[in-house]
């Protein structure tokens, strides 16, 4: 009976060190799986915010398709962590996620108002107005008032490649100073009122172009605080996941053969 017991204990030994190892393994495993699905999701957001920097630079549906691409990987790689552990990092992941790609879609819609390319939208009907002013002030002629308006063509080009708002200030300044030239360079007369009117118009499209321009700026900086705002979410996750796959049991139930 004794031999009995002591084979009996020794069974019940082998087998809680085998759930003790398997129950290890699996939480391995399943740590290995967060570890890799928070890495794919990552990955993805920062595709999208890639995607996002293209699209700003080239306007295009291919690239806003790639975006949507990319936040579908991200979209199933963060479905896999929210079908763990309920995690606080996940729902921030899962917010931050979806405030960007809301603001994505504001930031289509804006540069489609703005135009994919010079000759649609907004830009296609700053760059009408401003050929309509130019072609009647070609037929002047008075260098005086050639080189005020490549000043403000200037001021416009300026604000195109830096969006800063005093280049608007400039170009209403330099408006002001045509609009002070007196009638005498203008010749035949009548043609100024027209060139004034036609410049207006030119100021009016150049201000709706660069309010639009300034709100695709904020959202872009919105975007770029909403992916900043995730990442200490990302890197939590993905550290917790890290350790628990790489950590080994630190003992071992099974009998251990004698050397």
């Amino acid at each position: 009976p004794a031999a009995v017991a002591i084979l009996a204990a020794i069974a019940v030994t082998i087998v809680a060190a085998s759930l003790f190892e398997d129950a290890a393994r699996d939480r391995q495993g399943e740590a290995q799986r967060r570890l890799q699905a928070a890495d794919a999701a990552q990955l993805g957001f920062l595709g999208a915010a890639e995607a996002t920097l293209r699209f700003v630079a080239a306007p295009s549906d291919a690239i806003e398709g790639e975006y949507r691409a990319e936040m579908d990987h991200a979209d199933a790689a963060v479905a896999e962590l929210a079908a763990g552990p309920p995690a606080a990092e996940v729902a921030a992941i899962v917010e931050g996620l979806a405030r960007h790609r809301a603001l994505f879609a504001e930031l289509v819609a804006a540069e489609r108002r703005l135009g994919y390319d010079e000759t649609e939208g907004l830009e296609g009907a700053l760059r009408a107005s401003v050929h309509a002013a130019e072609t009647r002030l070609e037929e002047v002629g008075a260098p005086a008032l050639t080189a005020k308006m490549l000043m403000m063509r200037r001021h416009e080009k300026d604000f195109m490649l830096r969006g800063e708002a005093k280049y608007i200030e400039r170009l209403d300044s330099r408006i002001e100073e045509f609009a002070a030239f007196p009638v005498s360079l203008f010749d035949p007369p009548a043609l100024r009122e027209e060139i004034l009117g036609l410049l207006a118009a030119y100021q009016a499209d150049f201000h709706r172009f660069a309010r639009e321009s300034e709100a695709s700026a904020a959202l872009r900086s919105r975007m770029s605080e909403t992916l900043a705002q995730a990442a200490p979410a990302f890197r939590t996750l993905a550290a917790s996941a890290r350790a628990e796959a790489s950590a080994a049991p630190t003992h071992s139930l099974s009998p251990q053969r004698e050397p």
